[in-house]
């Protein structure tokens, strides 16, 4: 049993392959054109981040964070994150893996305004989209190629993908093409195809937490194919070494993401059958809700297809046994490490699906015929495309929570006591914290999140169960701006209808400036001016150290059980001066009054 090693490319001119590389960035061009205009018509140039994902904007500030750093001057880097996350705190503990470093850059080069932070995903969709009808039209065709090209486009999951900041989308790529070069790799045994290999799963590994699927590919690959011989090869050896290595690394660290993905369960739990059954029958359920049964039993039949043709050693069989196997692996993480509430965690499965449904179709029709092999085609894309239009009539929509106009009204008040607490549920927390960061480019603005400073369970002791208890709390940390979310998500939490309490209970306290209803017609933020603090000069040194006490608070846990967790202690080092970034336009008159909305056809700076 000897393995292939095709000269592959040997008659392929350099002018014939820079054709094709032209062809395939054209087209992604196009797509991300497309895409944006897809974005525009959903609301999302106008919408917060977080609006629709809690975590959006904690993926945001990382790229902001980023971006600040290669920006600013010389300084010490802890230190400067540390600050930053004073002023602009993140919904958990995390770091920002690969997409924050990706969208630093990005945010550096172009602007961290929302149309050109958006932009990103919009050309990472497209690669991906462009990538799955690629190798499909290579493998079956160009009409089918075109076909899976406009599913994968089609289905809610992916235009969603397309309207945030989340790190299952470049993982989602990253494990395509992965896992393409690895099927590559086996049929040619170059050993770049095996550095592409391990460049790339490195590289989905320190973007987000669905990759550690990836360690799992070379084996059951070379198994399934029974491509025994590739076992002697050296170079199978140390690129499934760097994966691995890879993997114990980012696990050792956290998985990228922060709070957005589960801890790692015990042994027992892994073996927890009705555990593992639950979560096998809720990521199935996910899949059959976003491709429907008939898409999912196709790409099953492709999936037997590829793992038969690989072991009959067929021509170009081993991509589409490495895109199942990817399947697989997927399928098993998230039944061993389930996700909850992560809306994106199938992401990485749907291309290799659509990709083995076109496989399976014509599959099916090879076996009635072997000949018609356009008509052939022009029927399975008939039939991927009927099964794709309910998905187009799911609209995709962002709507604003207005935080960014209180954003706007509270950074153009230019108080001396620049501290600003939030009162709403996560993701409108990360709304208005990002907005803040976005719009406050001197970098001397606090945010405080009340979900932090305001815990039942105060890092004193003391506890906050009355409106008096919470007024105590804010005089003590010297908030001077309060912003409230009356949607009913952030009032069904305790210190949010504590804030509403004090408010009512002390309405000399509590002057209101402005007032914006979200779209979705739920609830308004409000924003708030506590007599007599704005206009208090800041002492910067005293906000810092109330601000790391009160993040003591965080969850409510005591100081021994933080310390268990890992968390880090009050005391910090000196923090790092925040580079003053250059000014952004100040906001209209019309951001100032209250209820004032932005017009239909503006876009958020």
């Amino acid at each position: 049993m000897e393995i292939h090693l095709a000269d592959e490319n040997s008659s392929e001119s350099l002018g014939t392959a820079s054709l094709r590389v032209l062809a395939f960035l054209i087209l992604t061009v196009l797509l991300t054109v497309l895409i944006v205009l897809q974005q525009r018509g959903s609301g999302a140039f106008l919408a917060e981040f977080s609006a629709t994902h809690e975590r959006e904007a904690d993926h945001y500030l990382s790229g902001l964070l980023v971006a600040d750093l290669l920006t600013s001057r010389p300084v010490e880097p802890l230190a400067f994150v540390r600050e930053f996350a004073l002023h602009f705190p993140a919904s958990g503990e995390g770091w920002p893996g690969l997409y924050g470093l990706v969208a630093g850059v990005w945010f550096a080069v172009l602007s961290p305004a929302t149309p050109a932070a958006l932009l990103l995903p919009a050309v990472l969709a497209a690669l991906l989209v462009v990538s799955a009808g690629w190798v499909v039209a290579s493998w079956q065709g160009p009409i089918l190629g075109v076909a899976v090209g406009a599913v994968l486009l089609a289905l809610p999951l992916m235009r969603e993908a397309t309207i945030v900041l989340t790190l299952d989308l470049p993982v989602a790529l990253l494990a395509f093409w992965a896992a393409l070069a690895f099927g590559r790799f086996l049929r040619t045994g170059r050993r770049r195809w095996a550095a592409l290999f391990a460049g790339l799963s490195a590289a989905a590994l320190f973007s987000g937490p669905a990759a550690p699927a990836l360690a799992l590919l070379p084996p059951l690959v070379v198994a399934a194919g029974r491509r025994w011989p590739v076992f002697r090869m050296p170079a199978f050896w140390w690129a499934w070494g760097i994966v691995l290595l890879a993997a114990a690394t980012v696990l050792s660290i956290g998985l990228p993401g922060g709070a957005g993905a589960a801890p790692l369960p015990t042994v027992a739990d892994h073996l927890a059958p009705d555990r593992i059954w639950e979560a096998a029958r809720h990521a199935g359920a996910l899949l059959h809700g976003e491709l429907g049964p008939v898409l999912l039993t196709l790409a099953g039949i492709g999936a037997l297809f590829a793992v038969a043709r690989a072991g009959r050693r067929e021509a170009a069989s081993e991509g589409p046994l490495a895109l199942a196997i990817l399947v697989l692996a997927s399928f098993a993480t998230l039944c061993l490490a389930p996700r909850a509430g992560a809306p994106f965690a199938t992401l990485p499965l749907v291309s290799p699906l659509l990709v083995l449904a076109a496989i399976g179709a014509m599959g099916l029709f090879g076996l009635l015929t072997t000949g018609w092999t356009t008509v052939a085609s022009l029927m399975v894309a008939m039939v991927l495309l009927l099964f794709a239009m309910p998905a187009l009539l799911l609209p995709v929509h962002k709507p604003a929570t207005g935080m960014d106009n209180v954003a706007q009204v509270f950074l153009a008040k230019d108080a001396a006591n620049p501290l600003l607490l939030v009162g709403a549920d996560a993701a409108g927390e990360g709304a208005l914290v990002a907005a803040v960061a976005q719009r406050d480019r001197k970098r001397s603005s606090f945010v405080v999140r009340g979900s932090q400073a305001l815990a039942t369970i105060g890092a004193d002791g003391e506890r906050v169960v009355t409106a008096a208890d919470l007024m105590h709390r804010l005089e003590e940390l010297g908030i001077a701006f309060v912003a409230v979310d009356t949607s009913p998500p952030a009032q069904r939490l305790t210190h949010n209808r504590l804030l509403r309490e004090a408010i009512a209970a002390f309405p000399d306290r509590f002057v209101r400036i402005a007032g914006y209803p979200r779209d979705d017609g739920t609830g308004e933020a409000r924003l708030y001016a506590l007599a007599g603090q704005s206009g208090k000069v800041l002492d910067k040194a005293a906000v810092r150290e109330r601000l790391r006490r009160a993040g003591q608070g965080l969850q409510e846990v005591s100081a021994p059980d933080a310390v268990r967790r890992g968390a880090a202690p009050a005391a910090a080092a000196p923090a790092a001066a925040m580079p003053e970034q250059p000014a952004a336009p100040a906001p209209t008159p019309a951001a100032a009054e209250p209820h004032a909305a932005p017009s239909a056809g503006e876009t958020r700076p």
